[in-house]
């Protein structure tokens, strides 16, 4: 058997690595969008709008509206803008989309191995959704996340009630949370 204060220190350590584990899952996202960002001129659009926006408010007086301010920016820098952070909205949505997905593949590759090299192995942790299947790991992934979702609600609402909503709330439906989380 196992002492209290070593169990402590191995639940921490294993923290230590889903934090690990998590970061690198959210950070390949974050580097693909901001060199897709950087290619694709988003980010030069956005200095130019910037540019012309302060232009504006640095020729105003102070009777002005916000869209008068926003009338004087050229309107091909202003759609061309929108047309460029829609883009890139969009692809950061589906980047983060898929890497959730294998982060939460990522996490039973870290509990069965208990390595986080093999954990950041995103080929070994495609085909391990693959095995299962995709379709059905996404249909569990959206039938966890509404079940979170109806959780938070209820428990947010049951925290309305005074002193006992408060309790039930933060140790019923809070636990619950984390367990379905992780």
């Amino acid at each position: 058997l196992k002492t209290l204060p070593a169990m402590i220190l191995e639940d921490f350590v294993d923290g230590i690595k889903i934090t690990i584990v998590r970061v690198f899952y959210n950070i390949v996202p974050a580097v693909i969008v901001i060199v897709v960002g950087f290619i694709t001129g988003t980010f030069e659009k956005l200095f130019i709008f910037l540019g012309y926006l302060d232009d504006a408010i640095n020729l105003t007086t102070n009777a002005v509206t916000i869209s008068s301010i926003f009338n004087s920016i050229p309107s091909d820098v202003t759609s061309s803008l929108i047309s460029s952070l829609f883009v890139l909205c969009a692809l950061a949505a589906l980047l983060y989309i898929l890497f959730n997905l294998l982060t939460y593949a990522a996490y039973g590759v870290l509990a069965q191995t208990g390595s986080i090299r093999e954990a950041i192995k995103i080929r070994d942790v495609h085909s391990r959704i693959s095995s299962i299947g995709w379709m059905k790991y996404f249909g569990f992934w959206i039938f966890s996340s509404l079940t979170l979702i109806v959780l938070g609600v209820v428990g947010e609402l049951l925290s309305k009630i005074p002193v006992v909503g408060v309790i039930i709330g933060a140790t019923v439906f809070e636990t619950f949370i984390v367990i379905f989380t992780y």
